[in-house]
């Protein structure tokens, strides 16, 4: 079983894949860790003192959809009450400020960090990926964006080569659950990409203070690094 992981309004939607095939897809208030491969649209590893390598990979890999590839805060700042201490915090200790989106999902990124800093498995079977990286990586370039319609009918395309009746199980669940039909495919092709042979960047795991990797995982097969 693989599992694909994305946020969406008020929690988490996943979609389990086997062989190729959905086999269910379903919404969590909140993160729940199950014990399969499984890759996440959340970044895994929070600086202590400087930046994340794998994101600076990522927005040089994604060029002009770089922006889609968050700033990350350090640890200090995520933690924090208010977004203004917490941009605070992370200019006196990063020398940089992170977007307002970001702290839009700090209570899921804390729901994460929290699981990987007190469950050594999750650790080995959870891994942070990003959808464009693995559409990138799938299809060898980079997609128009998902909130526009070419972009949208760009990924129905490219999932459909593997998953039978994609477009019509994706927009049926979508309005069934009430999830955004752009999450349904980010959570889809997170799963999709177990299928394929993975890569990180960097290449070279790095580890936060507590240890956990912090590496962002796609299919690479046709990248060149």
């Amino acid at each position: 079983m693989y599992i694909g992981v994305d946020g969406t309004r008020g929690g988490w939607v996943y979609c389990f894949m086997e062989e190729l095939k959905i086999v269910d897809i379903k919404f969590f208030e909140r993160f729940v860790f199950f014990p399969e491969p499984t890759l996440v649209d959340i970044p895994i590893g929070l600086p202590k003192d400087r930046g994340r390598t794998c994101d600076r990979m990522a927005r040089k890999l994604l060029s002009k959809r770089a922006s889609s590839v968050f700033t990350v805060p350090c640890r200090e700042a995520v933690y924090q009450d208010t977004y203004e201490k917490a941009l605070e915090i992370n200019r006196a200790i990063l020398q940089k400020g992170f977007s307002k989106q970001f702290w839009n999902i700090v209570q899921k990124v804390r729901e994460v960090d929290e699981l990987m800093k007190n469950n050594e498995k999750a650790r080995g079977l959870v891994r942070e990926s990003h959808p464009e990286l693995c559409f990138l990586g799938i299809c060898g370039r980079i997609l128009k964006s998902k909130h526009e319609k070419v972009g949208l009918e760009e990924r129905f395309e490219i999932l459909g080569r593997y998953i039978p009746d994609v477009r019509k199980k994706l927009i049926r669940i979508s309005r069934e659950l009430k999830i955004p039909l752009n999450d349904l495919i980010d959570a889809t092709v997170l799963s999709l990409s177990l299928s394929f042979e993975l890569s990180s960047i960097p290449e070279k795991t790095e580890y936060d203070e507590y240890g956990i990797p912090m590496q962002i995982h796609f299919p690479g097969s046709c990248m060149k690094f």
